[in-house]
């Protein structure tokens, strides 16, 4: 029987830097010879998952941004997206609080051109997202994102910043100050059971945490139907282990 098998990316397909394994593609590529379905399953917002040799590996979808973004066969099937006003709040809020700001979404990121200054990360995102990483300052087109992160510097109203958006996040700290910001109800795990759910999988197993962070599972699904699904666009609603621990 088919199972379906989601691999988190930083720390699990590839390591500290950003290297896989042969015997991870040769993995991979057997599962797939035998049947199963792989998703890639992380805490990156899809537009940082852009590695061609990952994106290359066969996988049969991408559920992204801590569950928030779901691809499959190439085609998006979910994507939950900050709402226009709460963009613009976490602009302000976090400008006023002295706390430089990530925005990721699933086409683009919106950086900070300040605070930075010292964040490998930052220098990495830029290169690898090249016209898809804009300065947040002066920026007047649409900012569409799943979710956000920022740091704690010199001088950040951090309590603040947690009052403003404890009703609607889960606040997630990082070491070297990292802070991440995911909807509150969300994770990679509720994005793996919406999958399930949307295929007509039984979910039979998510396993404890692979890391020590609440949102890393290894999850097996079990086939219980087939059927021909359509994969429509819904209604709009994760390398700092050694560049970024966000993810």
């Amino acid at each position: 029987m088919s199972k379906t098998v989601f691999f988190d990316i930083d720390g699990t397909i590839w390591d500290d830097d950003m290297v896989i394994p042969e015997s991870t593609l040769e993995a991979v590529a057997a599962l797939k010879a035998n049947g199963h379905l792989a998703f890639i399953c992380t805490g990156r917002a899809r537009a940082s998952v852009r590695s061609e040799k990952l994106l290359n590996m066969g996988f049969d979808g991408i559920i992204a941004a801590c569950g928030n973004y779901i691809e499959m066969d190439g085609k998006v099937i979910y994507e939950n997206d900050l709402s226009a006003d709460m963009v613009q709040k976490v602009i302000r809020v976090l400008s006023e609080c002295k706390m430089p700001v990530v925005l990721e979404g699933s086409t683009d990121y919106w950086i900070d051109d300040e605070g930075f200054e010292n964040d490998p990360y930052v220098d990495y995102l830029f290169e690898s997202l090249g016209e898809h990483a804009h300065i947040i300052r002066g920026y007047d087109g649409e900012i569409r994102i799943n979710k956000f992160s920022a740091d704690v510097i010199d001088g950040t109203d951090y309590e603040r910043v947690k009052a403003e958006f404890a009703d609607d996040f889960l606040i997630l700290e990082h070491v070297e100050n990292v802070v991440e910001f995911v909807p509150k109800g969300t994770s990679k795990a509720t994005g793996i059971k919406w999958l399930c759910n949307h295929l007509d999988l039984s979910l039979i197993h998510i396993s404890e945490p692979t890391r020590r962070t609440p949102i890393s599972y290894a999850v097996f699904c079990l086939k219980k139907k087939t059927h021909t699904h359509t994969h429509a666009h819904l209604p709009h609603h994760d390398t700092r282990r050694k560049l970024s621990h966000r993810h």
